[in-house]
C-alpha cells in the first residue's frame, strides 16, 4: 500500500514519543497507518519507472562526483598556473592548461603529477556520465510518454519524473500532484487567516526537475512559459513568485499528460481483458 509521508509524520508526532525519526519508529507508524485508514491505494510495480528512476538516480550521483573533481582539479592548477584556472573547466581545457606547464622544482612535479591524476578520474566520469544519458535517452524513447513534447523537458528530466512519481493514480488531482512535488503554496499562521508562503516540503528532487524547465523557459522569450513569466510580472508579482508560478503551470501540464496517458492505458487493458473472456 503507499503510504504518504505526511500520514506517517502525524502517526509519528503523536504517538507520545519525542517525535524523531528512526527507522523502528517509522516502520512502526507506516504500519499504523495502513492498518487504520481503509482508502489507501495499492502500489503496482512499474519495471519501465523503477529502470528510470535508478538511472536518473546514478546520473545525479555521478554530476555531483564530477562537481567535486573539477573544483578539486582547479584548486591543483591555481597552485601550479599564473593567475590561476578558469571556474568553468572541462578535461580538455585542463589538458591544454597542463601542457604548458613545466615545473623544476619537486613540489611543482608532484603537484602536476596529482592534477593529471585529477584529471585522468574527470575524463573517466565524464564517459560515465555520457553513457549513462545515453541510455536514459535510449529508455526514454522506448517509454510511451509525452512529456518530452513539453517546452525545456528533455529526456533526463522526464527519466527523474516518472521515476519519482511512478503511478499517477495515487494522485486525486493537480492540486495533490503539486503539494507532492512542492509547487503548491503552504499555508502558515498561528492564529487568523493563513499565509501563503514558500512550500519548502515535498519531493525536492521532482521539484528540483521542475525548476529546470521552468528556467529553461525563461531563457527563451518566444516560449509561452516566459509569456506567463512575463505577464505575472506585468502584475507586480516579484520574479520568484513569478518564477513560481510558472512552475506550478508545469507542475499541471506535467500532471495532465501523466493522467491522460494512464487512463489511456487503463482503457486498452480493460479492452483486452474484455477480449479475452468474449466466449465469441
Amino acid at each position: 500500500m503507499d503510504v504518504s509521508t505526511r500520514r506517517a509524520a502525524l502517526v509519528r508526532v503523536f504517538a507520545g514519543g519525542n517525535g524523531r525519526k528512526d527507522d523502528d519508529v517509522d516502520a512502526h507508524s507506516i504500519a499504523l497507518v495502513g492498518l487504520h485508514t481503509p482508502d489507501l491505494p495499492e502500489v503496482r510495480q512499474d519495471d519501465r519507472s523503477a529502470a528510470l528512476w535508478l538511472l536518473a538516480n546514478r546520473r545525479k550521483e555521478l554530476v555531483d562526483l564530477r562537481t567535486q573533481c573539477v573544483s578539486r582539479l582547479h584548486r591543483d592548477l591555481v597552485g601550479l598556473i599564473p593567475g590561476g584556472a578558469p571556474k568553468a573547466l572541462t578535461a580538455t581545457k585542463a589538458k591544454e592548461l597542463l601542457a604548458g606547464v613545466r615545473p623544476r622544482d619537486e613540489i611543482g612535479r608532484l603537484r602536476r603529477r596529482l592534477a593529471a591524476d585529477q584529471l585522468a578520474d574527470l575524463v573517466a566520469l565524464d564517459n560515465k556520465l555520457a553513457a549513462v544519458e545515453a541510455e536514459i535517452r535510449a529508455m526514454v524513447k522506448r517509454t510511451a510518454t509525452g512529456l518530452p513534447g513539453i517546452y525545456g523537458i528533455g529526456p533526463v528530466i522526464t527519466a527523474t519524473v516518472i521515476g519519482e512519481v511512478g503511478d499517477v493514480a495515487r494522485f486525486r488531482d493537480r492540486h495533490q500532484f503539486a503539494s507532492y512535488n512542492g509547487t503548491a503554496p503552504d499555508d502558515k499562521g498561528s492564529a487568523g487567516r493563513p499565509v501563503h508562503c514558500v512550500n519548502l516540503k515535498g519531493n525536492r528532487r521532482l521539484n528540483h526537475a521542475i525548476h529546470m524547465a521552468a528556467i529553461t523557459q525563461i531563457r527563451n522569450r518566444r516560449s509561452r512559459g516566459r509569456a506567463y513569466y512575463d505577464r505575472k510580472l506585468a502584475e507586480a508579482k516579484t520574479r520568484k513568485e513569478a518564477l513560481r508560478c510558472l512552475k506550478r503551470r508545469i507542475s499541471d501540464i506535467i500532471y495532465r499528460q501523466l493522467a491522460a496517458l494512464n487512463a489511456k492505458q487503463r482503457r486498452a487493458r480493460e479492452g483486452k481483458r474484455g477480449r479475452l473472456c468474449d466466449p465469441a
